[in-house]
């Protein structure tokens, strides 16, 4: 299981590092990061061997023209039960709630 409050490296087949936020954990422990440039949302998975999180294919979920960030962490939220969200993924969502 993934526990955002340790840092593990992280090896991505498909994003380049620089441009990946971390957003979420979900209570299965899965954490879930945004592509910024490809404005993707995608699932991380923890390999205690390697002590890395790598990226889970297949599941990405890219944010519409004009869906925000925050609507689409809510949507999500719904469907996989978050158990934390990050400093950055609380901000998009407040600045949501606040428009």
């Amino acid at each position: 299981m993934y526990d955002s409050r340790y840092d593990a490296a992280v090896k991505f087949d498909d994003y380049r590092e620089d441009d990946v936020e971390y957003v979420a954990s979900t209570t299965k422990g899965n954490p879930m990061f945004f592509d910024t440039a490809n404005r993707t949302v995608f699932e991380g998975e923890y390999d205690e061997a390697d002590e890395t999180v790598v990226d889970v294919p297949e599941t990405e979920r890219e944010l519409e023209p004009r869906e925000t960030l925050g609507e689409t962490l809510e949507d999500l939220g719904d469907d996989l039960d978050w158990d934390s969200l990050s400093e950055f993924a609380r901000e998009h969502v407040q600045r949501d709630e606040d428009e």
